[in-house]
C-alpha cells in the first residue's frame, strides 16, 4: 500500500533519511476510510509526484482525531525530485553553521561578523517550514546569497510546521555541523505565519445561502486583505472541473474532493479558497479536511438555515419537484444532511444577514 506524504511528513522523512534528528520513528497520517484492521506492515512512501522515496516499516497503528496513524520506521528510496531548492538542501558535514530564518533584523555587518568568528569554511543555513509559500523560501535563499556576495555557501534546512519547533531546530543544527560550532539566529520558522493560507468551506443546505456569503464574502476579502481570493463557484466547479459526474453518492464525493485538491493548491501558495457546495456527509468532509490541512487551515462554516426558508427561496423549483418525485437523492428530502459536529462558525442566515455573516466569517481569517 502506498502513502503519499504531505509537506510535513516529507519534511520529517527527510530529517529521519539525513540523520538530523534523533527521533527513532516517524508517523504518518492515513485517512480513516482504511479499516484499522487493513492497515499493512509496511507502507510504501511517495511525494506528491508520485516518487517512491522510502518505505515504512510499521511497528504501531492506532485511530486518533478522525484519521489513522501509523508510526514505524522509515527506509529511505529514490531521492525526492521536486520541490523547493531541494538540490540545496543542508547536509551533515564537520563545518561550522550560521543558522538564519530572516534578513530583516540581521544586517549585512553582523552576518559578515559571525561567519568570521565561525572561521574557514563556514556555511549559512536558511531555515524555512516546510509550508512556507515556495516564492517566499526561495526569495529568502536569494536574498541571503546576494547579502553574502559568495563569502559562504548558503544552504537550505526545512522543518515541519509544528507549534514549537525550536527543539527540532537546534537538534537538526548540531547535528549538520557534526560537532562544530553552530550559532542560531533565528527566531522561529519563517514562512508559515497564521491566516498565510486557508480554506473557507460553507456547508448546507440548498437555498441556505452559502454561495450569496461566499460571494459576498469573495467581494470582502478582495477590497480589505492582501491575499489573493479564489470562489470555487458549485455550477462552475461542475462544468469545468467535475463535468460528466452525477448525483450519487459516489459522483458527489469524487466532487468534493475535486474542490478540496485544487482549494489546498491555493491555500498552499498562501491564497484564500471559499467553496460553497452543499457537502452533506460528514465522512467527505473529514477527506476534504485531509486533504486541505497539509497546505493550510481549513474553516468550516455551517450555514445551518431551516429547510422550511430553504424551500420557500427555491427560485429553481428544486425541492417541489424533489416533494413530487421527479428528482431522487436530493439531499434534505430522500437523502441525508449531516449536520458538522465540528463547525468553526455556525450561521443562519434566516436570522443573520450577509453583512454580519461576511464579518463574523472574516475575522476568522487572520
Amino acid at each position: 500500500m502506498s502513502h503519499v506524504l504531505d509537506d510535513d511528513e516529507l519534511a520529517e522523512l527527510e530529517l529521519h533519511l539525513a540523520g538530523l534528528t534523533a527521533e527513532p520513528s516517524l508517523a504518518v497520517r492515513l485517512a480513516h476510510t482504511h479499516p484499522a484492521d487493513g492497515v499493512p506492515v509496511e507502507l510504501v512512501l511517495e511525494d506528491r509526484g508520485g516518487t517512491p522515496v522510502g518505505r515504512l516499516v510499521a511497528e504501531h497503528t492506532e485511530a486518533r482525531d478522525g484519521v489513522i496513524v501509523v508510526r514505524g520506521r522509515p527506509v529511505a528510496g529514490r531521492p525526492v525530485e521536486g520541490g523547493v531548492a531541494r538540490g540545496r538542501r543542508a547536509r551533515p558535514r564537520r563545518a561550522p553553521v550560521l543558522a538564519l530564518d530572516g534578513l530583516d533584523e540581521v544586517h549585512l555587518t553582523q552576518i559578515r561578523t559571525e561567519l568570521a568568528d565561525l572561521g574557514a569554511g563556514a556555511r549559512v543555513v536558511v531555515v524555512a517550514s516546510a509550508r512556507a509559500p515556495e516564492r517566499e523560501t526561495l526569495a529568502l535563499l536569494d536574498r541571503a546569497e546576494r547579502v553574502l556576495g559568495g563569502s559562504a555557501p548558503v544552504e537550505l534546512l526545512v522543518l515541519p510546521s509544528r507549534a514549537d519547533t525550536t527543539p527540532l531546530r537546534r537538534e537538526a543544527l548540531t547535528r549538520l555541523a557534526a560537532g562544530a560550532r553552530v550559532v542560531d539566529r533565528c527566531t522561529g520558522v519563517a514562512g508559515h505565519r497564521r491566516g498565510d493560507g486557508v480554506v473557507v468551506l460553507l456547508t448546507g443546505l440548498s437555498g441556505s445561502g452559502k454561495s450569496t456569503v461566499a460571494r459576498a464574502l469573495a467581494d470582502h476579502l478582495l477590497r480589505h486583505d492582501p491575499r489573493e481570493v479564489t470562489l470555487l463557484d458549485g455550477d462552475e466547479v461542475r462544468r469545468h472541473l467535475s463535468a460528466g459526474l452525477g448525483f450519487s453518492p459516489e459522483d458527489r464525493r469524487t466532487n468534493l474532493l475535486r474542490i478540496a485538491w485544487v482549494a489546498g493548491l491555493v491555500a498552499r501558495h498562501g491564497g484564500i479558497a471559499l467553496c460553497a457546495p452543499i457537502a452533506p456527509y460528514a465522512r467527505v468532509r473529514a477527506e476534504m479536511r485531509e486533504l486541505v490541512e497539509p497546505h493550510g487551515r481549513l474553516v468550516l462554516v455551517h450555514v445551518s438555515t431551516p429547510i422550511e426558508v430553504c424551500e420557500a427561496r427555491d427560485r429553481k423549483g428544486l425541492y417541489a419537484r424533489a416533494r413530487a418525485g421527479e428528482i431522487t437523492g436530493f439531499t434534505g428530502i430522500d437523502d441525508p444532511y449531516e449536520e458538522p459536529l465540528d463547525a468553526d462558525l455556525v450561521l443562519d442566515t434566516s436570522e443573520v444577514g450577509v453583512e454580519d455573516a461576511v464579518r463574523r466569517i472574516a475575522a476568522l481569517l487572520g
